[in-house]
């Protein structure tokens, strides 16, 4: 395992002073079978009652539905209804009443799904994108797991009863914090009202949301901070509600299964406003934050030390501790590293125990001495290299030139020492 050092320092939020309070929260009343409340950036769980006991989750399954049908349509696309898509939802149960070979775009559905929460929608997205509701569950299911919800199985697309169709509260605060990321589906899940023009089957519809958290500004249940809310029942699951709620820039997001009436809603409105009464986030570190200098041997400049990611914590607005880091920063450090490269992690604990985390890598890139080095030597040849070569060709060429010279006289007086002998020899030759 790598070795690593270890710096610890106080890490004091908002003024260097976060409030942790020593006297327990009233927990806010809760009716419901199931319920949590959990912070949307870091996934804290704020509030859990029987947060992971099965429950069925009616039709708020199609909020999930929606995550996986904008990840594998365009809002323009056009579809065409199947013909056994109405046999496939219970008689009486909620519907855009859509009619086989008719025409609607996906986003017409989508509305369908979100704001009249039509069952016969959710059976046509599901066609529509795998080709039967069946291969469409197998995509429920991979998102789900993937998306840390491991005790939920799906079925079906939009959660009408069946006992293989189970989730629970701790499961959907997940699929919400997912769904909370796309405009879209936010836009979806607060619209009060939608039209469908006239299609090839059908005359215009009206779709009116039953949510009474947003249905109406002048409601008993009407809240203002709410982003996003899927209502959902069956005679089996009960009322069940998953909403998103904001306020100065924290989100949470609230999910009450198992229960009766009305007391979705107030269970809902008591949590968020137990969340927002009593917590606030907090950044740790910002990603790309400077941390410190930390000096390597044999390299030409400090390093700096830069937290990879932004860290946040959800604190209690009254306490009176702090929060620790620990800077773990690798023994075995090269002089010679690359920007970006991790060095080491930084740990936040609080009451000595672990609450964040975060990598630490290297904001600048570093160069051993000897490197530089061996670096300017090779620059310099570079330079001295043309002109030792051009020496060598010229010394070259000289010789040779030269040597030519030298050939070339010795073959005239070889070629005259011939003559001379010729013409001794035939002078002779007279007598």
């Amino acid at each position: 395992m790598e070795e690593l050092m270890t710096k610890k320092v106080l890490i004091i939020i908002f003024a260097l002073v976060v409030f942790i309070n020593s006297r327990a929260l009233a927990n806010p009343n809760i009716e419901s079978g199931s319920a949590m409340l959990m912070e949307a950036d870091t996934g804290q769980i704020l509030y859990d009652k029987n947060s992971n006991v099965k429950q069925y989750p009616a039709s708020i399954t199609k909020v999930l539905t929606a995550i996986i049908a904008l990840e594998h349509n365009e809002l323009e696309d056009v579809v065409v209804v199947g013909n056994d898509v109405p046999n496939q939802i219970e008689s009486g149960s909620s519907a855009i009443y859509l009619i086989p070979d008719e025409k609607l775009t996906m986003e017409q559905l989508m509305y369908g799904l979100l704001v009249e929460s039509g069952n016969d929608v959710a059976v046509a997205i599901a066609e529509q994108t795998s080709g039967s509701v069946e291969e469409f569950s197998k995509l429920m299911n991979a998102k789900a797991k993937a998306l840390g919800a491991n005790d939920s199985n799906f079925v079906n697309p939009h959660g009408l009863h069946n006992e293989n169709h189970y989730t629970t509260a701790h499961d959907m605060a997940l699929i919400m914090r997912e769904a909370i990321k796309n405009p879209i589906l936010l836009n979806l899940m607060t619209t009060k009202n939608y039209i469908i023009p006239e299609t090839n089957k059908q005359d215009t519809r009206y779709l009116w949301t039953k949510n009474r958290l947003y249905r109406s500004d002048t409601g008993e249940f009407f809240y203002d901070k709410v982003i996003a809310s899927k209502t959902g029942f069956t005679s089996v699951a009960r009322n069940t509600l998953l909403s998103a709620a904001e306020e100065n820039g924290m989100r949470l997001i609230a999910v009450v299964l198992q229960s009766n009436g009305v007391a979705s809603y107030s269970d809902t409105i008591n949590m968020f406003e137990y969340g927002f009464d009593n917590f606030v986030t907090s950044t740790l570190v910002n990603k790309n934050e400077f941390i410190q200098e930390y000096s390597i041997q044999d390299a030409t400049s400090p390093l700096k030390i830069v937290s990879r990611s932004t860290v946040k914590y959800v604190v209690n607005k009254d306490n009176d501790k702090e929060i620790v880091a620990s800077i773990n920063i690798s023994k075995d450090l090269s002089p010679s590293i690359k920007e970006g490269e991790k060095i080491g992690t930084v740990e936040y604990s609080l009451d000595a125990t672990k609450i964040a985390e975060a990598d630490l890598v290297s904001g600048n890139e570093l160069e051993s001495v000897n490197s530089v080095r061996f670096n300017k030597i090779i620059k310099s040849l570079v330079w001295v290299l043309p002109g030792i070569l051009g020496l060598y060709i010229f010394a070259r060429l000289y010789v040779f030139v030269k040597n030519t010279q030298i050939r070339k006289r010795r073959y005239k007086r070889q070629s005259a020492i011939k003559y001379i002998k010729k013409s001794s020899n035939n002078e002779y030759s007279k007598y």
